[in-house]
């Protein structure tokens, strides 16, 4: 992904996120954590111009532990939703 930073970067977000790398995350993007434990939001922005031209933003809810959505906003205003249900057995 050498040839390609804005898709590294990207990667990198919904990784750290999801391991919780708040260090990880500042390296490439502003961040902005709303809400509470039982319903939050975070907001990722690029910091990085090569990472901006490809992504606006990345907003990740959830609740608890649970990543529930997951939205990427391209620069060109094109957007990706990405939801989760947790299966019930």
């Amino acid at each position: 992904m050498s040839g390609a930073p804005g898709l590294a970067a990207l990667i990198e977000g919904i990784r750290a996120t999801r391991a919780g790398d708040l260090a990880a995350l500042e390296r490439h993007y502003e961040v902005r954590v709303e809400g509470r434990r039982e319903g939050w939001t975070l907001l990722l922005r690029p910091t990085a111009d090569e990472v901006a031209r490809h992504v606006a933003s990345i907003t990740v809810s959830g609740t608890g532990s649970r990543i529930v959505r997951v939205e990427i906003e391209e620069a060109s205003g094109d957007r990706a939703v990405m939801e989760i249900q947790e299966e019930l057995k």
